[in-house]
């Protein structure tokens, strides 16, 4: 609009040659225009206040990411190494229980080995189950009182020792 009257008069002031309504029009365009530009550039001050907010929680939420991820990485290490120490103690003592079964195997038939061996030395003798039975009740009646067994006996009172030598218990019995 404004060029309109630029081009077509010859006049330095073309404000001269509008007319009032013209020139009111033309004022009020220029206001417009002015609000217009005042609120562009409210909003892009408010935008980029709201821009540097968002920048600052962006980067915030990166330090964070950042430090989580490190501490993460360092627990996950962390519990690798003990899943594979207990894998290992697992291991190891599977290890050993496998030993002791061997062991326990091994001494089971070196012990039927010797109790087989016994027999056949003491063939119209009592087994060994027996003869460690009727040890076992004599050891029964001569151990050691319990203080629960004590009934105001005198203290010093000697126990018998009856305990047989081998030789005594198998005198004449061997081929």
């Amino acid at each position: 609009m404004l060029g309109k009257y630029l081009k077509g008069t010859g006049h330095a002031n073309p404000a001269s040659d509008v007319s009032s309504d013209e020139a009111r029009e033309l004022r009020a365009a220029i206001e417009e225009r002015d609000a217009a530009i005042e609120r562009l550039e409210q909003t892009i001050s408010e935008l980029t206040a709201q821009t540097g907010t968002l920048q600052r929680s962006l980067d915030d939420a990166e330090f964070k990411t950042g430090i989580l991820k490190q501490s993460y990485s360092t627990q996950l290490c962390e519990a690798r190494e003990r899943a594979e120490a207990a894998e290992q103690s697992i291991t190891d003592q599977q290890t050993r229980i496998e030993e002791l079964e061997a062991d326990h195997k091994a001494l089971n038939r070196e012990l039927a080995g010797a109790r087989a061996r016994l027999d056949s030395i003491y063939p119209d003798e009592a087994s060994i189950d027996e003869l460690l039975d009727s040890f076992s009740m004599r050891q029964a009646r001569t151990r050691a009182p319990r203080s629960d067994d004590l009934v105001d006996e005198p203290a010093d009172q000697e126990l018998p020792e009856e305990m047989l030598a081998p030789d005594v218990m198998f005198a004449g019995k061997r081929k």
